[in-house]
């Protein structure tokens, strides 16, 4: 199976804990089979042009959107830029950190109280700019979001949506998602949500000093990008489609087919042909670009 590359692809920096699983589901409901959820083949976690083409090989269809926490706008993906529209989704980083807590020990099995986890989870700060950029670098971080099709805002979860399909081409997508992906699975919830909220603000001096590069990237965003957009879609016109775009629930039948395909391929063919090809290949460094 070969699949031949003669269209743009839309990627999906899906930064965790952003709302990320939400814009995921509304994608495979649009694209069926031509979305995937890409894997890195090795450490530090980022796609490399190469595993692109090794994608590119086993799929059956020219994807049409690729999203994962490690395809990052940072890395040059060679022959493949040109072709490559990028999109993220941010959020208030002092929030994000929060819950990537909550995460953490409630699904993760990380049971750090939450003041080891602000002292001692070196990776957990300053995510947003981190996966943007690659590394602490706030002025690479901001370059990316400027080439980006689309950055939304989670605090505007349902007007970047809207943004989203206008900016993106994604012409006829239903935008309805009912509840949103992971918040409303409680099965899980054992901490006093409250509680973790005030210790974090007891110590919010630290957070906001572990999470300084994001709070300033977050603020470019949405003091800069976000009225771009909303000013090139007009806000008048956004109002009136806010109105009308989410009422009513999704129905199932007409994506039954697009999300079943796509989970049988996911699990059935890539997640096991993945496994085999991390065990071939060779790691190298992957090629980053200038913002």
């Amino acid at each position: 199976m070969v699949a031949t590359l003669t269209h743009p692809i839309l990627v999906f920096t899906h930064i965790p804990k952003t709302g990320g699983q939400t814009i995921v589901h509304l994608l495979r409901r649009h694209f069926g089979l031509g979305e995937l959820s890409v894997r890195a083949r090795g450490r530090p976690d980022f796609y490399r042009p190469q595993d692109l083409r090794a994608d590119l090989r086993m799929m059956p269809v020219s994807p049409r959107c690729l999203h994962s926490h490690s395809i990052r706008p940072c890395v040059d993906f060679q022959e493949f830029e040109h072709r490559l529209v990028w999109f993220t989704m941010l959020r208030d980083p002092i929030q994000r950190y929060i819950s990537q807590y909550l995460y953490n020990y409630e699904v993760m099995g990380e049971r750090f109280d939450v003041l080891h986890f602000i002292r001692h989870r070196p990776d957990k700060p300053n995510r947003q700019v981190g996966l943007l950029a690659g590394t602490d670098d706030l002025k690479a971080a901001k370059g990316h979001l400027r080439r980006m099709a689309w950055v939304g805002l989670m605090e505007r979860f349902d007007e970047s949506l809207v943004l989203m399909r206008e900016r993106l081409g994604l012409e006829g997508m239903d935008l309805r998602y009912g509840q949103p992906r992971n918040v409303g699975d409680r099965r899980r919830r054992t901490l006093d949500r409250q509680e973790v909220r005030a210790t974090f603000d007891r110590h919010r001096d630290e957070v906001i000093a572990h999470n300084k590069l994001d709070l300033e990237l977050y603020e470019f965003a949405r003091n800069e990008i976000w009225p771009q957009q909303i000013a090139e879609y007009g806000e008048a016109r956004l109002a009136r489609h806010l109105k009308t775009e989410f009422c009513g629930q999704a129905s199932r039948a007409p994506y039954v087919m697009r999300l079943s395909v796509n989970f049988a391929f996911r699990n059935l063919v890539y997640k096991p042909w993945l496994r085999v090809d991390r065990s071939l290949f060779s790691y190298s460094p992957p090629p980053l670009r200038s913002a």
